[in-house]
């Protein structure tokens, strides 16, 4: 298993190899590298062989969702569970 296995499904951007956003639909290690399968905009599937380093710069140009940009507030969380277990 590899880190890019958590993008399966997902709509990225791989510069220099597709132009525009693509929807990774595979993912098997090859070595040092990886091969991706993935379908383009116009529902074909092609696949791609891109390095380790290349796959770890995927993961750090991925917007994060806000949830996991900010801390949680603790007090409100302790509050939150408090209200759902005095039920």
């Amino acid at each position: 298993m590899t880190l890019l296995t958590h993008l399966i499904g997902q709509r990225i951007s791989i510069p220099g190899h597709f132009e525009g956003l693509v929807v990774i639909e595979g993912v098997r290690v090859l070595g040092t590298g990886h091969e991706l399968r993935v379908r383009l905009p116009d529902g074909t599937l092609e696949e791609t062989v891109i390095s380790k380093e290349k796959a770890v710069n995927l993961f750090k140009n991925l917007p994060l969702p806000e949830l996991l940009k900010s801390p949680i507030d603790a007090e409100k969380l302790r509050l939150m569970i408090e209200s759902s277990c005095s039920r």
